[in-house]
């Protein structure tokens, strides 16, 4: 069985959109799969919209209701919800391809070695800002040591609960509704490898991203979200003495400051650095706060596995 699991808040326009092109999807006339639909604190028309899509669709649709804000309380309501042995997760703002259910069907049926699969993001409108999207043609497989933010987002990510096992959920400090806005996913994927799972990215599972982030200073203020966010995901493994994420920092800075001689990309650069160090510190503060009341950082569904 396959969970496709939705995380939303306040943006029932988009949530339409995404849910249409989840109705409109192909699917193997023998698979067993539904859909959970996670409202992450609304105030709009969210839970509204679920229902007629319930009730108009014929699809079996959860509605779960998570009042804790962030995008990892969502996700961990979404995965407690779900009844499939796969978890494909999609954001609010993605559009999925007709095919996308069917390719995730094959890929899980074709390799079961693969902990996690990512696909492809492709833009939904070719003069969007390119962000938050991965096109590469060829497949890739993914095992540590590397770069967890290299196999792709959360947007378009799918799971096997069997991992599930040993990475517990999504660590809840980090993501869109905390002090650091994000990388709950890199989060997520690095523990992944760390435990051994083995990680492939699958362009032909293809959604798009029909984001609204239309002007230069909205597309600043996510990198600079995006900085604050690595700033605080490499801090929380420094911390714990992490030589690798160490590594994977210092070659982040060393690529910024390379990047800051070009004139084209200096200013967004300096936007992305000065959002690390920020996280940095942030994280620095959150962890030292948790020392003093001796109390660990809520992180996923299993605390201590999500900050060991």
């Amino acid at each position: 069985m396959i969970s496709v699991v939705l995380c939303t808040r306040n943006r029932a326009n988009h949530l339409r959109r995404a849910l249409e092109s989840i109705g409109n999807l192909s699917r193997p006339c023998d698979l067993a799969w539904e859909v959970v639909v996670v409202d992450n604190d609304s105030t709009d028309d969210t839970r509204a919209v679920s229902e007629l899509f319930l009730r108009e669709s014929g699809i079996n649709v959860t509605y779960v209701f998570e009042g804790r804000r962030g995008t990892s309380h969502a996700r961990n309501a979404g995965i407690r919800a779900a009844q499939g042995d796969v978890l494909a997760f999609v954001d609010d703002d993605i559009i999925v391809d007709p095919e996308w259910l069917v390719n995730i069907v094959s890929e899980c049926i074709g390799d079961g070695t693969c902990s996690v699969l990512f696909g492809q993001t492709k833009l939904m409108w070719a003069d969007q800002a390119r962000i938050a999207i991965k096109e590469e043609p060829f497949e890739e497989i993914y095992v540590y040591p590397c770069n967890p933010a290299a196999p792709g987002a959360s947007n378009n990510m799918v799971v096997r609960r069997s991992i599930l096992e040993s990475v517990v959920g999504f660590d809840t400090s980090l993501g869109p509704g905390t002090l650091l806005r994000g990388a709950e996913d890199t989060d997520f994927t690095y523990r992944v490898l760390r435990s051994g799972g083995k990680i492939k990215y699958c362009p032909r599972i293809l959604v798009r991203h029909n984001h609204d982030r239309l002007t230069r200073r909205a597309v600043r203020s996510l990198l600079l979200s995006y900085g604050r966010a690595r700033g605080g995901f490499y801090c929380k493994y420094v911390l714990r003495q992490d030589l690798w994420a160490a590594k994977l920092c210092y070659w982040e800075i060393k690529c910024c400051l390379k990047r800051l001689l070009d004139q084209d990309r200096r200013r967004d650069t300096a936007v992305h650095l000065i959002g690390m160090a920020a996280g940095f510190v942030l994280r620095l503060g959150l962890e030292v706060t948790a020392l003093v009341r001796r109390r660990p950082i809520g992180c996923g569904m299993d605390t201590a596995a999500c900050c060991s």
